[in-house]
């Protein structure tokens, strides 16, 4: 694996007020990237909300990668 791979965040990655360490990986320059790999775009902290069951589960994530099945605010 190049240094083009960089760790995601996926919904299963969340837990309450908590973060589990990545282990999914994506090829992270301007051809795998639809906004070009622009890393000031996914560099930002954001609070992501994983919605499982009754609850939504919510943390604060410094700034990483995030699958797209993930609602976050930045």
């Amino acid at each position: 694996m190049s240094k083009d791979y960089v760790p995601v965040i996926d919904g299963s990655d969340i837990e309450p007020f908590a973060l589990r360490s990545q282990s999914l990986f994506v090829l992270f320059n301007s051809t795998g990237v639809k906004s070009g790999g622009n890393a000031a775009i996914h560099e930002q902290d954001r609070i992501c909300i994983r919605q499982v069951g009754h609850y939504p589960i919510a943390t604060v994530v410094p700034g990483a990668l995030l699958h797209e099945l993930l609602y976050n605010v930045t």
